[in-house]
């Protein structure tokens, strides 16, 4: 996801959890394009982008990089370095680009955020696998627009959420949504 250009929709990369959770893939979370960031206030050199994915932090590896500056590339490709690994997001968040920085021997096309929407534009249009290094190889796809949960059954769905795990089945009702019942474990735990 980026910084920003597009704003970052925190919901999408939700799904994206819950659907990798789902099938038990290893998650690693890119915040991209860091460079873009207004007036990064001298205390925090992550600025309003560390605000807005801090969350996520606590609950799964959290890179923050900048393909212009090169920020944050070198300990990404150490982490990535023996591992197959699919790069996937919204388009226009910078996927192409942060991997012709991790791997300029091949150059993948690259595009703007289109300023009529702030949307990306397609430019990827199929996966495609690249080895960049010794036993290294990464999937590039193409962006996604819109992501569903059809095949999430909702009895499923609350399991796929790390920070619910502790708390599940300590609700006062069975059957809990955790929306509105009262000795909710999980809005007390949010509270």
């Amino acid at each position: 996801f980026a910084a920003r250009e597009p704003e970052p929709h925190l919901r999408m990369l939700d799904r994206f959890i819950i659907l990798a959770e789902r099938q038990d893939l290893p998650i690693r979370i890119v915040v991209t394009k860091l460079d873009l960031e207004d007036a990064l206030p001298p205390d925090d050199p992550l600025g309003p982008a560390h605000e807005r994915f801090a969350p996520y932090e606590a609950l799964y590896p959290l890179h923050y990089v900048s393909a212009e500056t090169g920020a944050g590339l070198e300990t990404l490709r150490e982490e990535l370095s023996g591992r197959i690994t699919v790069v996937a997001g919204p388009s226009g968040v910078g996927k192409s680009t942060l991997l012709n920085a991790l791997d300029p021997e091949h150059e993948r096309e690259t595009g703007e955020v289109s300023e009529a929407t702030g949307k990306g534009r397609h430019t990827t249009i199929g996966a495609q696998l690249y080895q960049i290094g010794p036993d290294t190889f990464i999937a590039d796809t193409p962006g996604i627009r819109a992501l569903a949960m059809h095949a999430v059954p909702e009895d499923e769905l609350e399991w796929l959420y790390r920070e619910f795990r502790p708390y599940l089945g300590e609700c006062r009702f069975r059957g809990c949504t955790h929306m509105h019942e009262p000795g909710c474990a999980i809005r007390e735990a949010v509270e």
